[in-house]
């Protein structure tokens, strides 16, 4: 028999649910003018320097205007192209479901808490990006039944189907590899 917190089921769903609110920071956003490398120990956060810093160095080439490092916001930045499209970026150094995951929340949750509206620009995100080193876990393998690894497909199969059921901005993915920013499926299409 249970005993101490007694309830029952139905008043988890019929009950206002209320969470603690916590202080936020102010959040930081700034165009970057150059490239400051803070000294990182972790491999993802040496990654996510070396993210921002290609990104920074190779603007033009890639199309980008602006680039916006951002700070207590959710997520690791955000590209302002040529054209005026905003596109979001998270950085992750592996990337398998979990991680997936938690990227696709932290983009909801910084369109779903307006954060967008810190950026010195006056735009709605239009896309986001996730920018990774490598796939772990069962996504770094390959099946006889694809010619690329599972991560590429596993995303894309489930991105399929969230642009249809949520209302939320399309996420793509990409690798940075020695060449470059790199999603193969661009070339099978």
């Amino acid at each position: 028999m249970l005993q101490g917190i007694e309830m029952k089921i139905e008043e988890l769903f019929s009950r206002d649910m209320r969470y603690e609110m916590r202080e936020r920071k102010p959040s930081i956003c700034s165009p970057m003018s150059k490239m400051l490398i803070k000294e990182q120990k972790s491999e993802p956060a040496k990654f996510e320097n070396k993210v921002l810093t290609y990104l920074f160095e190779n603007k033009n080439a890639l199309g980008i205007e602006e680039v916006y490092a951002l700070e207590k916001m959710l997520i690791d930045a955000a590209i302002k192209l040529f054209g005026g499209k905003l596109i979001l970026i998270e950085v992750k150094y592996a990337l398998n479901w979990r991680n997936c995951c938690n990227a696709r929340v932290e983009f909801q949750r910084f369109i779903g808490e307006k954060l967008y509206e810190n950026l010195p620009i006056d735009k709605f995100p239009e896309r986001a990006l996730i920018v990774f080193d490598h796939f772990s876990g069962d996504w770094d393998r390959k099946s006889k039944a694809h010619t690329l690894k599972n991560g590429w497909n596993f995303f894309y199969e489930e991105e399929k189907i969230l642009r249809k059921k949520l209302p939320t901005i399309p996420v793509d993915i990409a690798q940075l590899t020695e060449k470059g920013l790199d999603n193969p499926l661009l070339r099978l299409a």
